[in-house]
C-alpha cells in the first residue's frame, strides 16, 4: 500500500493545538506531534512500511490502525483508491490556488437549516443582541444633496427602472405550466450571445451582462417540470444557438432536495441552473482573483433573468443553497471545473401579484 498527504488538507492552530481540514471531505482532526511528522514524511507516495521510520514504536497492527484513521479523516490517501481520483480530478486541475480551492470545495454541498430553525435561530439572536443597521444614512455629512426619486407614480410604465421596481421574490406559486416562450426569454435575457468581437487570440462571445474577459464562464442548464411544448426533463441551454438540447427526460420526485429542501420549490415551474466553468476564465487570468469575478457575474446573470420574468408577470426566486454533487450528476457535469454557482426558479405567483414574502 502507498499512501502520501491528501493536497486537500489545510491546517490552523486552535487553542494551542493544530487542527487540520480537508476541504474535500469536509472533515478536520486533530494534530499531535506524530501524526505531524507522519503527514510531512509522506509528502510524495511512499509505502506504509517507510512510516516505521517516522513511528518506530508501533507494532504492524497498531501502524496499520493508526494509518486507516487518518486515511477516514482525509489526512492521507491511498494510490489508486476513489480518494485519489478525486483529488486528482478536483484539486490538480485547480489553477488559482488554496485559498480560493478551500472556499469553492470546502462550501460545497452543506446541509441548510429548515426554514422554523433558521427563523428560530434569527430570533435567539435578535434576542441576544441588535442587528446591524441595514442601511446608513448621511446625517452628519456638512454637504447632502437631494436628488429626484427616479421612478414614475405609474409602476405600469415600461421604463427599465419601473421594471426593476417590479421585480419580487415570491415563492408561493401555482402549479402550473408557463409558456416556452417566456422561459426563452428568460434565458436570453441573461445569457444569449447578441454579438462577438475579437482579442489577440480570437473571436469573443458577448451577452447582456458584462463577464470579466469576455470570458463568459457560464452555461445554463434548465429543469423543465411544467413548460408548454417541452417534455419535462433536464435540458441544457446553447446562447450561441439560442436552443434548449434535452440532457435527461423526465420528472424527479423532490426537486427542492437540490436545493436546500425549500419545499416551495417543488411547486416552480422550473429551475434555471447556472454552471460556471472555470476553465475558461482560469485559461486567461492566473490570479486567483478570477475567482471572485466569476462568482459575481453570476449575480449580473441572475439579474437580468429575473427581470425578464418580472416582466412577464412571473417571479424568478434566487438560491444558492446547492446541492453540488447531486445537481452534477443531473446535469452530467464530469469536468472538475465545472460547477453548478447559482439558481432562479420560475414560477407564477399564487395570487398574480408579485408580492414579496420576506423569511
Amino acid at each position: 500500500m502507498y499512501l502520501r498527504t491528501s493536497h486537500a488538507l489545510v491546517m490552523c492552530p486552535d487553542n494551542g493545538q493544530t487542527i487540520a481540514f480537508n476541504f474535500l471531505k469536509q472533515t478536520s482532526f486533530v494534530c499531535s506531534e506524530p501524526i505531524l511528522s507522519v503527514l510531512h514524511h509522506l509528502n510524495d507516495w511512499r509505502p506504509i512500511t517507510s512510516l516505521k521510520e517516522v513511528l518506530p514504536e508501533l507494532s504492524d497492527d497498531d501502524l496499520q490502525e493508526s494509518v486507516e484513521a487518518l486515511v477516514e479523516v482525509g489526512g492521507l490517501v491511498v494510490q489508486g483508491s476513489q480518494e485519489d481520483a478525486e483529488e486528482q480530478r478536483k484539486v490538480d486541475a485547480w489553477e488559482w490556488g488554496i485559498p480560493s480551492a478551500l472556499l469553492h470545495y470546502g462550501e460545497q454541498n452543506r446541509t441548510y437549516l429548515p426554514q422554523v430553525e433558521a427563523e428560530a435561530m434569527q430570533r435567539e439572536k435578535a434576542n441576544e443582541r441588535s442587528q446591524p443597521p441595514l442601511y446608513k444614512l448621511n446625517t452628519g455629512y456638512e454637504k447632502v444633496h437631494k436628488l429626484h426619486r427616479p421612478l414614475n407614480s405609474n409602476l405600469g410604465s415600461n421604463s427599465v427602472l419601473d421594471l426593476m421596481a417590479r421585480r419580487r421574490t415570491v415563492r408561493e406559486v401555482k402549479q402550473t405550466e408557463i409558456p416556452l416562450e417566456v422561459l426563452s426569454d428568460c434565458l436570453f435575457a441573461g445569457l444569449g450571445i447578441t454579438q462577438k468581437t475579437r482579442n489577440c487570440v480570437g473571436d469573443l462571445p458577448l451577452s447582456m451582462t458584462p463577464s470579466g474577459g469576455a470570458r463568459n464562464p457560464y452555461e445554463a442548464y434548465v429543469y423543465a417540470p411544467r413548460v408548454t411544448g417541452l417534455e419535462p426533463g433536464f435540458y441544457h441551454y446553447s446562447a450561441m444557438e439560442h436552443s434548449l438540447g434535452q440532457v435527461s427526460a423526465g420528472l424527479i420526485e423532490n426537486p427542492a432536495s437540490l436545493i436546500g429542501d425549500q419545499p416551495w420549490i417543488n411547486d416552480m415551474s422550473a429551475i434555471v441552473f447556472l454552471c460556471a466553468h472555470f476553465e475558461r476564465t482560469m485559461w486567461k487570468y492566473e490570479d486567483n482573483n478570477a475567482y471572485r469575478v466569476v462568482l459575481i457575474e453570476a449575480g449580473h446573470i441572475g439579474q437580468n433573468v429575473m427581470l425578464a420574468a418580472t416582466e412577464n408577470g412571473l417571479t424568478a426566486c434566487p438560491s444558492a443553497a446547492l446541492a453540488h454533487d447531486r445537481i452534477s450528476q443531473h446535469l452530467q457535469l464530469e469536468n472538475a471545473l465545472q460547477s453548478p454557482v447559482y439558481a432562479l426558479m420560475i414560477g407564477a405567483p399564487r395570487d398574480g401579484s408579485l408580492t414579496p414574502e420576506i423569511h
